[in-house]
């Protein structure tokens, strides 16, 4: 939807009750409830543009990144620590990590050093997330019903209303304490569903330091990319 020069992705959804607005590569993506018409969704768009305006111009000020080219002695990060990637051949594909390196086996395969990385990361990250989930999960007194991994374009993670956890699977390039904080936000909706008020005290109790790698993530997201 294009409106005063503006480009925006709507999306309806019930488990909201209020409007989300996420900025991302110029693109406004907006969340709504369904009881919202597209009459009020214009008046609000109209008392926002100077807000979203004003945030497109940020990110447009920032230094792009350079797109990652998949070769030895580019940098990756994990879990907020820089591994440079080694390319190796061999018989078989394989990926481990020593102390500074993350070693990629491309073997025999067609595949491109890329689609590899991705799905180890995708993989790890997984893993990595239920890990960290279980022990705030303990803590909170929640149990989701499931956790999955995916790409999202313009969320770290995701709750639905019956249950189910989704994390993005860059979250895992982030510093330890940012994904702690992601997994206890999103245990948090299973009690409170929006971000009202008593969901950020629950957040606070469980996590007291959750302002830093908030802020973190909305000044650094842009750089967990590739």
């Amino acid at each position: 939807m294009l409106l005063n020069g503006l480009n925006f992705k709507v999306k309806r959804t019930k488990r909201i009750k209020t409007i989300s607005i996420k900025i991302k590569e110029q693109i406004v993506f907006i969340s709504i409830p369904f009881f919202i018409s597209n009459w009020e969704l214009k008046k609000i768009i109209k008392e926002k543009e100077g807000w979203i305006r004003e945030k497109i111009l940020h990110q447009k000020s920032k230094p792009k990144l350079l797109k990652k080219k998949f070769v030895t002695g580019e940098l990756f990060l994990i879990k907020g620590k820089k591994y440079k990637l080694v390319l190796q051949g061999g018989s078989e594909k394989l990926i481990y990590l020593t102390k500074k390196e993350i070693i990629v086996c491309v073997g025999k395969t067609t595949f491109e050093p890329k689609v590899l990385l991705e799905k180890w990361y995708r993989t790890n990250s997984l893993i990595h997330f239920k890990k960290r989930s279980l022990k705030y999960e303990k803590i909170i007194g929640v149990a989701p019903k499931s956790i999955k991994s995916r790409n999202y374009l313009s969320r770290w993670g995701s709750c639905s209303s019956k249950g189910d956890i989704t994390f993005n699977w860059k979250l895992f390039m982030a510093p330890y304490n940012v994904i702690d904080y992601v997994i206890v936000h999103e245990l948090c909706h299973l009690l409170v569903a929006n971000h009202s008020k008593d969901f950020w005290n629950k957040v606070r109790l469980y996590f007291p330091n959750f302002n830093i790698h908030s802020n973190w993530l909305k000044h650094n997201g842009h750089t967990l990319q590739w």
